[in-house]
């Protein structure tokens, strides 16, 4: 179940900073998959955690300061959410 939601890891950060165009483009595995619109927050899905080190230390790189960071491994919550764009909490009308 959680392989058809299309869960991947994730790791969310709050940063400070400008994040330039295409700045994880180098990283394998490692995809921007939202923002949230909000300017110093992002989310990252990666095919492992391996890749958390090289995208903080990439992060440095570019001037950009990590307040906080969350991991998040798949799971059936996240594969409900991203299957039907709702939580199981979400009020429908």
């Amino acid at each position: 179940m959680i392989s058809l939601g299309g869960g991947r890891p994730r790791i969310e950060l709050t940063y400070r900073g400008i994040l330039p165009e295409g700045r994880f483009d180098s990283l394998e595995g490692v995809r921007e998959i939202g923002s949230a619109g909000i300017e110093g927050k992002a989310t990252l899905g990666m095919n492992n955690f391996a890749r958390v080190a090289e995208v903080l230390h990439g992060l440095r790189t570019m001037d950009v300061n990590v307040i906080d960071f969350n991991l998040h491994s798949p799971n059936l919550s996240y594969a409900f959410v991203a299957l039907t764009g709702h939580t199981l909490r979400d009020q429908v009308i």
